[in-house]
């Protein structure tokens, strides 16, 4: 039972972070659709309304709590992105020069280093 509950756990995590990161074309058109434009202080704001309390600084606490989580998690979330989107393009980049240095296309290698729009034609015919 504790499988069961750690696996939906990380699966659930799992797609927490993609969306956050937009890792594939599917969270990205979500986020777009879907939250573009949203304020996270309204929403916490409205989230807060439901819940009765009588002290209100008990409530400005939780929004406050609740903005900083929100905050931090979409902050991870830019950086795990960033990091990915970085190796990806590291990798990318390694793939490329590597063919061109095996069929001894040394000037072309180091115009794509230079030249983005090069590289990008590169890319194309390389199919990378």
């Amino acid at each position: 039972m504790t499988d069961k509950i750690q696996n939906a756990y990380e699966s659930s995590k799992n797609i927490y972070d993609n969306v956050l990161t937009q890792g594939n074309i599917f969270s990205k058109l979500y986020i777009k659709l879907f939250w573009n434009g949203t304020n996270d202080n309204d929403i916490a704001q409205k989230v807060l309304s439901y819940i009765p309390d009588s002290d209100n600084q008990v409530r400005q606490k939780e929004v406050s709590d609740m903005l900083s989580m929100i905050s931090y998690a979409e902050e991870n979330g830019i950086k795990k992105g960033e990091k990915k989107g970085e190796k990806k393009g590291e990798n990318r980049l390694g793939a490329l020069i590597n063919i061109l240095l095996k069929n001894k296309r040394y000037s072309d290698a180091e115009k794509a280093s230079e030249d983005e729009v090069y590289r990008e034609q590169l890319y194309k015919e390389y199919k990378l």
